[in-house]
């Protein structure tokens, strides 16, 4: 599996204080490195999840992802990343064609991945806007 970073612009902060809401579209809203409010929204959502940073599994993270502190230690760049070949979007896929639902006719789902501070949130979706 390899990431890819979708906008280098947007450094996401430390402590970010998201909300994350889920009405038509799963929206989120952190604050950046310069804690300017930033708003996401996820369009089409099939499936998301919040996991603790401490126990998601980093080793798929694209090398431009690795960043140095100013300390010297390393560190994964809290941006947003699509995650290609993600084995959670194969899996939804292949439940598709078990159930024969048809969600995957067009094959333009994406797996979003946010660093949030203690969090990862991942989502699975058409589109972000």
């Amino acid at each position: 599996m390899k990431t890819k970073i979708l906008d280098s612009s947007i450094a996401i902060h430390t402590t970010p204080l998201e909300k994350i809401e889920f009405n038509d579209n799963l929206t989120i809203t952190f604050d950046d490195e310069k804690l300017n409010r930033i708003t996401k929204k996820f369009i089409n959502v099939l499936s998301y999840k919040v996991t603790y940073e401490d126990v998601w599994d980093h080793d798929f993270m694209c090398e431009e992802a690795f960043c140095k502190d100013e300390e010297g230690n390393g560190r994964y760049r809290r941006c947003i990343y699509e995650l290609l070949d993600s084995k959670w979007l194969e899996e939804l896929k292949h439940n598709d064609e078990e159930v024969d639902a048809g969600i995957f006719e067009r094959s333009i789902y994406h797996h979003y991945i946010l660093h949030l501070g203690d969090n990862i949130l991942e989502v699975i979706a058409e589109k972000m806007v």
